[in-house]
């Protein structure tokens, strides 16, 4: 069975507290370490993105390019 894709939307000065918790549940790494989806980001652009803690994030998807299912 393919896992789910989860998109994250990242945009210039996002807020990078809020996404760590929920990706790494997402993926199965808290509770069962034997399913989760796979977690990807979504931007504008595949440009890189600064977060407002300084982070830069490469995203995975533009949003042409991202999947739709």
């Amino acid at each position: 069975m393919m896992k789910k894709k989860v998109l994250f939307v990242v945009l210039e000065q996002f807020a990078d507290y809020e996404y760590p918790f929920l990706a790494t549940a997402l993926q199965g790494r808290i509770l069962d370490k034997t399913s989760g989806c796979e977690v990807k980001t979504v931007s504008v652009s595949k440009t890189p993105i600064k977060s407002m803690g300084g982070f830069t994030v490469l995203p995975d998807y533009e949003v042409q390019d991202c999947p739709i299912d």
